[in-house]
This record gives C-alpha cells, sequence and structure tokens, in this order.
C-alpha cells in the first residue's frame, strides 16, 4: 500500500486583533451600534426619544393655557363677587351687635313661639287661622279635622314650660280660640330651658 501524499501545511498568516472580543459586537442592550448608520433606525430611535418629550411639552402648553383661563375666570369673579364679599363682611362686623341687642330681648321671638305651638300641635292636624303674639303675650285660633279636646291642649302647653295661664275656649265645633301668657326667657325654671 503506497502512503497517501502528506496534506501541506498552510503558511502561517499574520491576523490584526480586533478592537472588541469576537463574541461582543452587539452594542448596550443587544444593540449594535451600527445599527444606528441606517436611518430608518437613526430615525425610529430619535422618534422614540422625542416622543414622551413632546408629550409633556403638549401637556406642559395645555395646563399654562387651562391655569391662564382659570386665573382670568377667577378675576372676574373676584370683580363680580366684590360687593357681596364687602357687605358680607360688614354684615359679619355687625354681627356680635345684634346678637347682643338679641340677647336684651325678655321674650323668646315669634318664630320660636310658632315653632312651639305647632310642634305640640302636630298630631291634631290643625291649620291656625288667627295669630297674635304681643310682649308675653300669645292668642291664636285654630281649625281642625277632628274635635279637639280643650283639656288635653290646656295641659300640653302648661307641660312644655314655656306658656303659663293657659284657656281655651270653642268657638265652633272644630275651631278654638286659645290665650296663654308666655315665660320670659330668664324666669323659665332649668329643665324647662334644657
Amino acid at each position: 500500500m503506497t502512503p497517501e501524499p502528506a496534506v501541506a501545511v498552510p503558511e502561517p498568516v499574520q491576523i490584526p486583533f480586533l478592537e472588541t472580543p469576537w463574541h461582543r459586537q452587539d452594542g448596550y442592550l443587544g444593540l449594535s451600534w451600527t445599527l444606528l448608520e441606517d436611518p430608518r433606525y437613526a430615525a425610529a430611535l430619535a422618534t422614540l426619544v422625542a416622543a414622551p418629550l413632546l408629550y409633556m411639552g403638549a401637556e406642559f402648553v395645555t395646563l399654562t393655557v387651562a391655569q391662564a383661563h382659570i386665573g382670568g375666570q377667577l378675576e372676574t369673579l373676584s370683580a363680580e363677587t366684590q360687593g357681596i364679599r364687602k357687605m358680607r363682611t360688614e354684615a359679619l362686623s355687625n354681627l356680635d351687635e345684634i346678637e347682643d341687642s338679641l340677647a336684651l330681648e325678655v321674650y323668646p321671638s315669634q318664630f320660636e313661639i310658632l315653632t312651639t305651638a305647632l310642634g305640640l300641635m302636630e298630631s291634631l292636624k290643625v291649620r291656625i287661622t288667627e295669630w297674635t303674639y304681643d310682649v308675653g303675650q300669645l292668642a291664636f285660633t285654630f281649625k281642625s279635622e277632628q274635635s279637639v279636646d280643650p283639656t288635653f291642649l290646656i295641659t300640653a302647653f302648661e307641660k312644655n314650660g314655656s306658656f303659663t295661664n293657659v284657656t281655651a275656649s270653642r268657638v265652633q265645633d272644630n275651631q278654638l280660640r286659645v290665650r296663654m301668657d308666655v315665660i320670659p326667657r330668664q324666669s323659665k325654671p332649668a329643665s324647662a330651658s334644657r
């Protein structure tokens, strides 16, 4: 058997060293920076970077315009309500004097008395036809859908603690005339004022 001819060994060639290792040719985040040399990729990257900045800029402009608009409305509203605010300030400055003046009143106000009287007669379903309240004297006439016992009415007003000397007289079948004295605030018992 004849030996096969020997394979010729190639001559060594001087190969230049690479600037980066051969297994790390990718750039940061696995992207090759050479891709940016392509205008399409460069435009896409510029769009990705610019989009949030453009969005934030548009939002800033929108908020600035809205703030200027609201500021203008506030100035207009402030000018329109200046008179009302001035009257409110004057009213509040007089409030202490008004409260002091009301504190001098010995008897409860007509509104307080009317509210108390209607509360006592609420279950009777009455309609007041005449009302007179003058310096501690109360007189009123009412109509009711049902017959009202004057004794019940007198007892209810006397027990309330705001009234004394209560009298009731029948004017017609379902109509009663009631008279009473209103007890001054200072002379009310402590239990009645609670």
